[in-house]
């Protein structure tokens, strides 16, 4: 497997943490943990179709971990795969969901072909059936999506400031055009050297996320047009987890440090 823009030193991760981080990282979404009574589901286990209560046609897959406590807060990552079928992600990421507490949940609505504004609705309704029925850390919510699934996910980021960051695999290229995206959010990219977005890849890593005062990185694999393999997720979850410690100093964890290190991932610090 092959990283791009490795550092090893972990005295170059600790030195991050004692730096001053903009003001232009500060959320702008004014979404606040809800106080409604969550719900109590199945822990542990995949769910294959949760019902949006606001939109019965439209369903989700979920993930939680067995640590789950609606009493407490989770990150959650939010996918989307390019044929509606939210159950993949989720089965295929569980056990990182657990590894590291998070909340994973899956579209089984969102799909290619579908035009921006339909999608912008799909993902709205989603979003808020989340937050207001799981117990969500609402500074911790991260979208994902694989090809066509990553347009939209990365679509959404850009115009919505309760987005803290988003991973993109095999596409970068968002589903809306935006002349003026948010620089608070972090973004990393994973794709397939044999990838055919490969070079888009690249270039919006490089080129286009060039200027913005935003976090981002890009991450290969060899693979093809894909879903990542689990171990490569796995880095993009300790990407989560880095770029949060480097935001709230409060959630520093040195055994975690010293594992991004040891796995040479921090890479993403541009």
């Amino acid at each position: 497997m092959k990283k791009v823009f490795k550092l090893s030193c972990i005295a170059i991760v600790l030195g991050l943490f004692g730096a001053c981080s903009s003001g232009t990282e500060k959320s702008t979404d004014s979404t606040t943990d809800s106080v409604v009574v969550k719900e109590d589901f199945k822990k542990a286990e995949v769910l294959d179709e949760i019902i949006i209560k606001a939109k019965p046609a439209e369903t989700y897959a979920v993930y939680l971990p067995s640590n789950y406590d609606v009493s407490k807060k989770y990150p959650v990552v939010i996918t989307f795969d390019p044929h509606a079928d939210g159950k993949l992600p989720v089965a295929k990421y569980k056990d990182l969901a657990e590894k590291y507490g998070y909340i994973l949940v899956g579209s089984n609505v969102s799909k290619n072909g579908i035009p921006w504004n339909e999608s912008s609705y799909i993902v709205n309704n989603l979003y808020t059936d989340v937050l207001e029925r799981f117990a969500i850390d609402s500074q911790r919510i991260y979208l994902m999506g694989f090809s066509g699934g990553a347009r939209v996910a990365n679509g959404a980021t850009i115009i919505h400031g309760g987005i803290a960051g988003v991973i993109c695999c095999g596409a970068a290229y968002p589903a809306i055009n935006s002349k003026s995206p948010r620089n608070n959010y972090t973004y990393l990219g994973i794709v397939g050297l044999d990838d055919f977005n490969y070079s888009e890849m690249r270039k919006y890593d490089m080129i286009d996320l060039a200027g913005h005062n935003l976090k981002h990185g890009l991450l290969t694999f060899e693979g093809k047009h894909e879903w990542p393999p689990v171990d490569v997720m796995n880095e993009g979850f300790l990407y989560f987890e880095f770029q949060n410690m480097r935001k709230d100093i409060k959630t520093k964890n040195d055994a975690l440090i010293i594992s991004i290190t040891s796995h040479k991932l921090v890479y993403w610090i541009r």
